[in-house]
């Protein structure tokens, strides 16, 4: 079973018995592999009265959606300010919110209270609920959110409701931990999928400490090195330049930003060391790569 079929597998019934319960669509998701959205991986179908749904495999936006934020309020100062540092916050109505900073206040205030809300943030007449499913470590690996019309999903129903979902949400994260402990390689592979994460996270950086990632994933460094290469077969430093080149590559594409704002962007001293960089990898400099494009 993939790790999306096990978190399904174990998830269903409470998602059933809540649904059954609040009279709304429950849902869990988890991030998009190499994307800044999130993903829905099952749906309970609404049995009665008037709802939302969503096919499995649809994406949703983690500013405008209470899942999406429930997946990134948790996550560690430094990973969040990365990913925010150049996150796209599309308006889709003027309940949007767009301005990072306000974003992340809104963000602490959710993680104050245990849950995070979406009114109406991207569908007009929709509100929604979500808490984060965390592991052993405290870090977001999936969410358990519902969805409702605003007219039966009030402000004033959320508290009782996400206390449902926080319940569920635990009981999921031990049912988890309870698996992990029991198959070693399924803990290998969080771990460096975790790891994978904070790399995409913190491609604006020069150089990804590989020891402190180790210490924030509570293993020693050995350990990381040799679970990372055993699942990724290439070492970490290797990996984290291999996601710095296909980003690279997607923004010279894009043609939106100049050779010297990529660099930048990507943690590149200067132009030219960028320059450098890319044509070792590739045989070409970063011109040579868009006119070839074009």
């Amino acid at each position: 079973m993939t790790d999306d079929e096990i978190l399904i597998q174990l998830s269903q019934r409470l998602m059933e018995q809540i649904e059954e319960a609040i009279d709304c669509t429950v849902g869990v998701g988890v991030l998009a592999a190499g994307k800044r959205t999130g993903r829905v991986l099952s749906l309970t179908p609404l049995h009665r009265g008037l709802g939302f749904t969503f096919h499995p495999g649809y994406e949703f936006p983690l500013h405008a959606s209470a899942p999406g934020k429930a997946l990134i309020a948790w996550l560690p100062d430094a990973e969040l300010d990365a990913l925010l540092a150049t996150y796209p916050f599309t308006r889709f109505n003027d309940s949007t919110i767009t301005d990072r900073a306000a974003f992340k206040k809104h963000l602490r205030q959710g993680r104050k209270q245990g849950f995070t809300t979406d009114f109406a943030e991207e569908f007009v007449g929709c509100h929604c609920l979500g808490v984060p499913i965390l592991n052993e470590n405290s870090y977001p690996v999936a969410t358990i959110w519902t969805t409702g019309p605003s007219k039966k999903l009030t402000p004033q129903a959320m508290p009782g409701v996400a206390r449902k979902l926080n319940e569920a949400a635990r009981e999921i994260a031990q049912r988890l931990r309870e698996r992990t402990a029991r198959d070693p390689d399924r803990y290998r592979a969080l771990k460096i999928e975790q790891a994978c994460r904070m790399m995409e996270s913190n491609l604006s950086t020069a150089d990804f400490a590989t020891e402190s990632m180790a210490a924030k994933l509570h293993v020693s460094y050995s350990w990381f090195r040799r679970a990372f290469k055993k699942e990724t077969q290439l070492s970490p430093k290797s990996y984290f330049l291999k996601l710095k080149l296909d980003r690279a590559k997607m923004l010279l594409s894009q043609r939106d930003e100049t050779i010297s704002e990529i660099a930048e962007r990507l943690g590149f001293e200067s132009a030219n060391y960028f320059s450098i960089f890319f044509k070792s990898k590739t045989g070409m400099s970063p011109s040579q790569f868009q006119n070839k494009r074009r």
